[in-house]
């Protein structure tokens, strides 16, 4: 057998930004009154409360040379990392547009020359201003800005060096350059100083390509080392981003080159090839040699080969129940999941026993109830049982004693029950028209509600009398088994809308049967049994279970860069 492993790559990794919530910026006639000394008390608190804030964010933990990557995959890396980027500084002094720019000023719309992607989003044009940050989207000229990411306006920011800076001397310049053909943009603040202070000046500028990555690099820095400096980007909502340098001193410093780029993963497979003809245990290594966060789901899909799930109704095997023999109905089976047991009645001996299949089919506790029984099933670890002349059930512990009985809803009165213990589900067919099958879910405490009704279902089983019914969960395309006279019946359901889809299959186990035969399964194969012969039959039910011949440990995860995950896979030869 071969098999193939395909993998679904889907960034879904969950990251907790930096800061929370908005902080309000002060307006623009605040922050200029402020640096003009005339602002009133009540500006003066409002500046006042915000540098507060703006220290109180300076408080958190700060970053090495390397950052998370964030919801939508970003990352930034800078030069003193081992891989990071190479500085190399672009002078655009002779090629690129000076913008005359001043003190606390916005360059208003400049078209980048090509559509650049952001955390989703297209832009074409940006936004710069003198206080070292660009916007996709604002053209405000807001002096201190709060540690990315923040949801509060502006947004789309890219903090190259936020601080006071203006560039209104002869010697400070702010130049722009595009080059369309190149995919390539370059933004320099080109010895801009601390807006009262030429003394304190920085170069800096910032690279956008087209492939979506941002570069910032820096130039000649004097008193500035990111002690008072901003520096990260953000989203366009502000959720998302990272905050590289918040008022760090040391951080910044000629020759340091900060990239900013959305993480691509890069998967390996190892072996990419499993080729068994025993089955067997195995294990996969799934590695991740990209920068991006990896996100593995796995599918199988048979490539070769089919899967022999034998000849419906084939006998596997038979045993004797000594109170059923022959001209004895034996018309009742139930499931045991927690013991492993398979639960059995009749019609007219009276008597309900337990069979234990792992054990040569031993027969274990019994009961005579004194009357005789229709269907039974179990859930939960109680056994239902139907009494044949009056369709009363009653419900019965795991030592066969009497628990209660038991009233359906409008007191719906039943001729076959089956259950569904993986989802709590109730069946009943309606005693006296067989049309109508009845789905109730049944509470933690014991209580049925009626859920839905299969009332199409009758024509595919040849309308005849349903003594006796079984319910497969694993059996995803055909849930429902009749045994009906003389014939046995898979059909498929619709659980989403309770409708009977089609037939699957079915075939007649005997030339002399009855209508109150019996049908059970044990989780792998059908038991059947009738009034004209005296063994019981374990029979092929010719459908795969859910993923019978193969299992995972795991079938989806998250890969770190540089990071790998191990599967350990078995296959189950004696399913294949």
């Amino acid at each position: 057998m071969r098999i193939r492993f395909l993998f679904l790559v889907v960034s879904i990794f969950a990251f907790t930004a930096l800061n929370s919530g908005a902080v309000d910026i002060p307006t623009n006639e605040i922050q200029q009154a402020v640096k003009a000394n005339v602002a009133t008390p009540e500006m003066l608190e409002i500046w006042g409360n915000y540098i507060a804030e703006l220290e109180q964010n300076g408080d958190q933990p700060g970053r090495d040379q390397r950052g998370d990557l964030d919801d939508a995959n970003y990352y930034w890396k800078d030069s003193n990392e081992e891989d990071g980027p190479e500085f190399g500084w672009i002078d655009i002094s002779g090629i690129g547009v000076n913008l005359n720019a001043g003190d606390d000023w916005n360059s208003d719309i400049l078209d980048l020359g090509f559509e650049f992607e952001w955390y989703g989003a297209t832009y074409s044009e940006i936004y710069i201003c003198s206080n070292g940050w660009a916007s996709f989207v604002s053209d405000g000229y807001s002096i201190f800005l709060p540690r990315a990411p923040d949801e509060g306006e502006p947004n789309s920011i890219l903090l190259v060096n936020n601080d006071d800076f203006s560039a209104d001397e002869e010697d400070a310049h702010i130049y722009f350059w595009a080059d369309p053909d190149g995919g390539t943009v370059v933004v320099t603040w080109d010895n801009v100083h601390f807006w009262n202070d030429v003394e304190i000046r920085s170069s800096f500028q910032m690279i956008l390509m087209s492939d979506g990555s941002v570069t910032y690099q820096y130039g000649p820095q004097t008193g500035v080392d990111g002690s008072n400096q901003n520096v990260g980007f953000e989203s366009s909502d502000g959720l998302l981003g990272s905050s590289v340098i918040y008022r760090e001193e040391g951080r910044i410093e000629e020759g340091l080159a900060i990239r900013i780029a959305k993480g691509l993963a890069v998967i390996s497979i190892d072996p990419q090839e499993l080729v068994s003809d025993n089955g067997g245990q195995y294990e996969l290594t799934i590695g991740n040699s990209g920068d991006g966060l990896l996100d593995w789901e796995v599918e199988i899909e048979q490539i070769a080969g089919e899967f022999d799930h034998g000849i419906l109704g084939e006998v596997l095997n038979t045993f004797q129940w000594q109170w059923a023999g022959q001209n004895y109905y034996k018309n009742g089976f139930a499931w045991d999941r927690d013991e492993n047991r398979m639960w059995v009645c009749g019609y007219n001996h009276n008597f309900v026993g337990t069979i234990d299949p792992n054990d040569n089919f031993t027969q274990g506790i019994h009961y005579n109830y004194g009357q005789g029984m229709s269907d039974m099933a179990w859930l939960n670890g109680l056994v239902y049982i139907i009494y044949q002349t009056n369709g009363v059930i009653q419900r019965f512990n795991s030592h066969g004693q009497l628990m209660e009985s038991i009233y359906l809803p409008d007191n719906f009165n039943p001729s076959a029950i089956a259950t569904d213990s993986e989802n709590n589900l109730f069946f009943a067919v309606n005693r006296y028209n067989f049309s109508e099958l009845r789905v109730y879910s049944v509470s933690d405490e014991g209580d049925f509600e009626q859920i839905g009704t299969i009332n199409n279902y009758l024509p595919m089983v040849d309308n005849n009398q349903v003594w006796n019914i079984e319910w497969v969960p694993e059996h995803q395309n055909g849930e429902l088994w009749v045994h009906a006279y003389n014939h046995i019946y898979q059909v498929d359901i619709d659980t989403d809308n309770w409708s009977a889809v089609e037939l699957v299959q079915d075939y007649s186990p005997w030339n002399d049967g009855h209508g109150a035969d019996g049908i059970g399964f044990d989780g792998e194969n059908l038991w059947i049994g009738s009034y004209s012969h005296a063994e019981y039959q374990i029979v092929n039910d010719a459908t795969p279970e859910e993923s019978p011949w193969l299992s995972l440990n795991s079938d989806y995860g998250t890969v770190g860069p540089g990071q790998s995950d191990q599967i350990n896979l078995t296959i189950h030869s004696g399913d294949m």
